[in-house]
């Protein structure tokens, strides 16, 4: 189950982000907060002006993000966004459930 995909601008970068999917046979984690992340300087050093990470997020009881891991990373030299990544998707807060639960984050890195 796909939700609307938001469209955030931050500083020079156009940042897709998409929940993809929860698992389990309830509905996606309801977002409370986003963090865009920053377009990493060493991106821009080793010429990779966009991306395509897949990550699933392991979210705690009360709603906060306590892992990430990047499962996809497209075209494979998008790895260096890996880090600012992590970095922001860790300050997002969902909706608690009172149990854990897991979900996954599409982002799209694209340099304007």
């Amino acid at each position: 189950m796909k939700s609307p995909v938001p469209v955030v601008s931050h500083a020079g970068l156009a940042l897709v982000t998409s929940l993809l999917l929860a698992t389990g046979a309830h509905a996606d984690p309801k977002i409370l907060k986003k963090v865009p992340p920053d377009f990493p300087q060493e991106a821009l050093r080793r010429n990779v002006p966009n991306g395509v990470l897949q990550t699933q997020l392991a979210i705690d009881g009360q709603g906060n993000v306590t892992d990430v891991k990047v499962v996809n990373a497209s075209p494979p030299p998008a790895r260096v966004f890996k880090d600012a990544a992590t970095e922001a998707l860790m300050k997002w807060k969902f909706e608690g459930s009172g149990k854990p639960d897991t979900a996954e984050v599409k982002l799209v890195f694209s340099q304007e």
